[in-house]
């Protein structure tokens, strides 16, 4: 499932500490880019960063999201981030 050279977060560490960030911030509009296999989206979700948008450019990981994700919670878009406006 990794293509266009994906690294998907695994450290429950750095996942942790960037969730930790995300509620510091209290940012109003949250966009996660390239959400892969959800590590982050989940848990953002759990701790109720929702409702947000996720960017991915991957199609096979967006059916998998859709899958696994509430709709309601997260926003998930199909395309290139760099051609997101």
């Amino acid at each position: 499932m990794q293509k266009y050279g994906q690294h998907f977060l695994i450290s429950e560490s750095v996942l942790r500490q960037i969730t930790d960030a995300v509620f510091l911030l209290r940012a109003e509009n949250l966009v996660e880019i390239g959400p892969g296999k959800g590590a982050l989206t989940l848990r953002l979700t759990a701790r109720g960063a929702a409702p947000f948008t996720a960017v991915e450019i991957d199609p096979e990981m967006v059916a998998f999201l859709q899958g696994a994700l509430p709709p309601a919670q997260v926003k998930l878009i199909l395309q290139n981030f760099l051609t997101f406006d």
